[in-house]
Formats: C-alpha cells, structure tokens, sequence
C-alpha cells in the first residue's frame, strides 16, 4: 500500500513539473501579446494588460530600438510643430512607438499631449489614462488628465 501511495505522489509530481515546464515565461507572454496587439492595435483592454504584466518584470522589458527612434521623432515633431499637420505628423510616430512597445508610458504620454493639441481630446484621455497606468506616481501626467 505505501508503495502505491509513492507511486501517485511520484505521479502526480511529474505531472505539475512537467505542466510548469510547458507554462510560458511572463517574458514569452509579453511578446505574443505584443503581437497579437499588432494585429489588433485599437484593443485597448489588451494594452491594460500588457502594461501591467510589463510592469511585473523585473527587470523592466527591453525598449525595442524602432520605438526609441519613433518616440525620439515624435517629440522632434513636437518641437517642431507650427500646424495642425505637424501635430499630425508627431501623432503618427507616437502610435508606432506605443505599438512597438505598449508598456512605455513616455509614448503614451507624448501621444495623448499631441492628441490634445490635435483637440482630440476623447483619444488624448485615452492615451493619457494608458500613461498613468504605466507610469502610477508621475504627477505631471495626473495634471494633464484633470
């Protein structure tokens, strides 16, 4: 009877090892769900849950160099802008940055400020709430919200 008893703790061991061995990594989880967000980029219930599986990791998920560079054009933009179009023009490079890295809380804050330069202030709170869930205690993006 003991010998039974082993065998089915044995049993069910290999079992829950061998289930968490095929249990992706929060990392692995991350990435498809940035791609499925690619693919899907309006669902903003994914983006929520991107941003705070990323805000999980530690340490924090690597900035692919596409979103750098569209983030640092954008704010160029920004700098820049003398007419709607600019503003239009920034907007675009921000969208690309929070696709290629939904997490970044920067983007979505540079975003919802072009939105609202834009006047596109439904789009703009929505960026801006984004922002605020990636970045909790920045203050200057709660101002902006209010």
């Amino acid at each position: 009877m003991k010998t039974t008893g082993k065998l089915i703790i044995f049993i069910f061991t290999f079992l829950a090892l061998a289930e968490s061995a095929y249990a992706e990594s929060p990392r692995e989880q991350l990435k498809q769900m940035v791609e499925q967000l690619q693919s899907s980029p309006n669902d903003d219930a994914l983006r929520e849950k991107i941003i705070m599986l990323a805000a999980t990791l530690n340490p924090a998920p690597e900035v692919p160099e596409g979103a750098v560079r569209h983030l640092e054009y954008g704010k160029a933009a920004n700098a820049g802008a003398k007419s709607h179009e600019d503003y239009k023009e920034a907007a675009k490079e921000f969208e690309q940055a929070v696709l290629a890295a939904p997490w970044l809380g920067a983007a979505y804050y540079n975003l919802g400020w072009t939105q609202d330069k834009l006047e596109n202030y439904e789009a703009a709170l929505r960026s801006l709430n984004l922002a605020r869930l990636a970045l909790p205690d920045n203050k200057v993006i709660k101002e902006k919200i209010y």
